[in-house]
């Protein structure tokens, strides 16, 4: 973990697992702030390691609204 901190201050953050409008266009979600707290909430749970793709990151959020 801390090599990970070390690397986002140098590098700063990574690119996003997914982006809003592919999130919003797969779970048939309008744009909102809903989007915005679920790329927040993936953005958390990918730094954790928990998240390795766009898909892996789409059913976490799916399974956040449902």
């Amino acid at each position: 973990m801390i090599g990970e901190a070390l690397r986002f201050s140098a590098q700063g953050p990574p690119p996003p697992i997914v982006r809003g409008d592919e999130l919003a266009r797969s779970l048939g979600l309008a744009p909102g702030p809903l989007i915005g707290e679920l790329l927040a909430a993936i953005a958390e749970a990918a730094y954790a390691g928990e998240l390795r793709s766009a898909r892996d990151a789409i059913a976490f959020a799916a399974a956040r609204i449902a």
